[in-house]
């Protein structure tokens, strides 16, 4: 006698099988502008995912290139670079009017500025290397500092302003991270201009409103008032700034002017 058997399949199969019919019958049901309907929607959606995929792939990513011409950072991890390189263009995005360009390809290390260091800690060895680094696109000058240990786990990079006398562009607004922001107070804090022992102009400046005052003697102030705009011109970024208020005032203390003549 002959053996038949019933293949009845597994129940995903049966679930597939199921939902084809139901999805068919469902098409057999619709009108054929309900079909039209659907199928305009499932281009549109189609043609979305698209679009999202091709800018995916190719729409240009903001980056950092930085140029090592003496070789010092070849021994710093990768990852730690990509962060700071990362960081160092966050900083850039926020702190720089104007950037327009996607990729910034001039970020040259100074030469003799790396210095690296190592401690221990919790028993493990952590390296420390710091370095400056100028952007002629941008006018801009950065120290930065990197951490990362023996076993490979990195450190946040910190992306600040180097002292005054390292910035290679005079004049320029320097905004790091960690309060390291040049403004007022590193350009002229209470800067005065003294001559024979009295005091001609002097410049104050004021972050909450963005205003520089320049207070000039009373013997000449016109003379003052020129060679203090003259000072703010040559040593600062705020000449001709519309983001900033200079206004003048007169010293009326009283003073011996001869003395000044």
């Amino acid at each position: 006698m002959d053996d038949y058997r019933i293949n009845y399949g597994t129940d995903s199969d049966y679930e597939a099988d199921n939902f084809a019919t139901m999805f068919r019958n469902l098409l057999r049901n619709l009108t054929k502008k309900q079909k039209i309907i659907i199928l305009i929607v499932a281009q549109i959606l189609f043609a979305i995912i698209l679009i999202v995929v091709i800018n995916m792939i190719f729409k240009p990513r903001s980056h950092i290139d930085t140029v090592d011409n003496s070789g010092v950072l070849k021994n710093i991890p990768s990852a730690e670079i990509e962060l700071y390189e990362q960081a160092l263009w966050n900083i850039i995005e926020e702190g720089v009017p104007g950037v327009e360009s996607s990729v910034i390809n001039d970020v040259v290390v100074r030469e003799d500025t790396y210095n690296q260091e190592e401690s221990e800690v919790t028993g493990d060895i952590q390296y420390q290397a710091s370095f400056i680094v100028d952007i002629d696109s941008i006018e801009q000058t950065y120290e930065i500092v990197l951490g990362w240990t023996r076993k490979g786990e990195t450190v946040d990079p910190i992306i600040q302003c180097p002292p005054m006398n390292e910035m290679k562009y005079p004049g320029t607004i320097c905004v790091g991270s960690y309060d390291t922001t040049y403004s007022f107070w590193h350009y002229f804090p209470y800067y005065e201009n003294n001559e024979n022992d009295y005091t001609v102009w002097e410049i104050d400046g004021d972050d909450a409103t963005n205003t520089i005052t320049v207070i000039s003697s009373v013997c000449n102030p016109e003379k003052y008032n020129a060679e203090a705009l003259e000072y703010i011109k040559n040593n600062t970024p705020y000449y001709n700034n519309p983001d900033y208020l200079i206004k003048y005032e007169v010293n009326t203390v009283d003073e011996e002017c001869e003395a000044l003549d």
